[in-house]
C-alpha cells in the first residue's frame, strides 16, 4: 500500500518540480530580456537622442532611481530597510563588473591622453558606451529591488479582485445564471502577463519615472482579470 501511494504522488511531485523551474527559466529570461533592451535603447539614445549627455544620462538616471528609492519608496511590508536591500543588488552587480575585469579596461580606456588620432576618439567614444551600460545595469539592479518590493502591491490588488469576484459569482449563482468556461480561461491567462509585462517595461524604461505610474496600472488590470476569473469560476464550489 505504501509503495503504491509513493509511486501516486512522485508523478504529482514531478510536475510541480518541472512547473516551478520552467517558472523560473521564463523569468530568468524575461529580466535577461529586459536588460538587453534597457542597454540597447540606453545606446541608440547615447547615439541619437542624447549624444552631448553621453554616460551623463545614464549616471543621473541612475542617481534618481536611488533617491526615489530613499525618498517616497523608503518604507516596505516585509523588509526593514528597501536602501539596504537594493544596496545588495547593486554590490552583486558591481562585483560581478569587477571579476569579469572590464572595469579595469573601462578605467584604462578612460585615462586622458594626448593622442589626437582617430583611434583615440574611437576609444573615448566605446568609453562612454562601457560607462552608460555600467551603471545601466546599476539602474537595473536598483528596478528590481523596487519591483520587488512591490510584490505585495500586486497581492493587495488580486485579493480585492479575488474578493469582489466571490460576491459577483454569488451574485450570479443566486440568479440562476450560468457560467462561462471561456471567460475564466481568458481571465486566468491575463493574469501573469500584466505583471510581467509591468516588470519588462519599468525595468526597459530609459529614464527616470515613478514606479507608480507603471505598477499601478497594471496591478488595477492584474485585479480585474482575478476578479472576472473568480466571478466565472463555476456555479458551485
Amino acid at each position: 500500500m505504501a509503495t503504491a501511494q509513493s509511486t501516486a504522488v512522485t508523478p504529482a511531485a514531478r510536475r510541480s518540480t518541472g512547473g516551478f523551474f520552467a517558472f523560473l527559466v521564463k523569468a530568468f529570461f524575461w529580466l535577461f530580456f529586459s536588460l538587453l533592451i534597457s542597454i540597447a535603447v540606453e545606446w541608440i539614445g547615447l547615439t541619437f537622442w542624447w549624444p552631448e549627455e553621453g554616460a551623463q544620462h545614464a549616471i543621473r538616471m541612475y542617481e534618481a532611481e536611488l533617491a526615489m528609492l530613499t525618498g517616497d519608496l523608503g518604507q516596505s511590508v516585509f523588509i526593514r530597510d528597501p536602501t539596504s536591500f537594493a544596496g545588495v543588488l547593486v554590490y552583486w552587480v558591481e562585483t560581478a563588473w569587477r571579476a569579469s575585469g572590464l572595469l579595469s579596461l573601462i578605467d584604462w580606456m578612460g585615462t586622458p591622453s594626448s593622442n589626437k588620432h582617430s583611434l583615440h576618439n574611437l576609444i573615448h567614444a566605446a568609453h562612454e558606451y562601457a560607462v552608460a551600460t555600467v551603471f545601466v545595469t546599476l539602474v537595473f539592479a536598483v528596478r528590481m529591488a523596487i519591483l520587488i518590493l512591490s510584490l505585495p502591491l500586486f497581492v493587495l490588488f488580486g485579493l480585492v479582485g479575488f474578493i469582489d469576484g466571490l460576491v459577483e459569482r454569488d451574485l450570479r449563482r443566486f440568479s440562476a445564471g450560468r457560467e462561462s468556461a471561456y471567460v475564466f480561461h481568458i481571465a486566468k491567462r491575463a493574469m501573469m502577463p500584466m505583471v510581467v509585462l509591468a516588470w519588462a517595461i519599468y525595468l526597459s524604461l530609459p529614464f527616470s519615472l515613478h514606479p507608480a505610474l507603471v505598477i499601478i496600472p497594471f496591478a488595477v488590470i492584474f485585479a480585474l482579470s482575478v476578479g472576472i476569473a473568480a466571478s466565472s469560476f463555476k456555479k458551485y464550489l
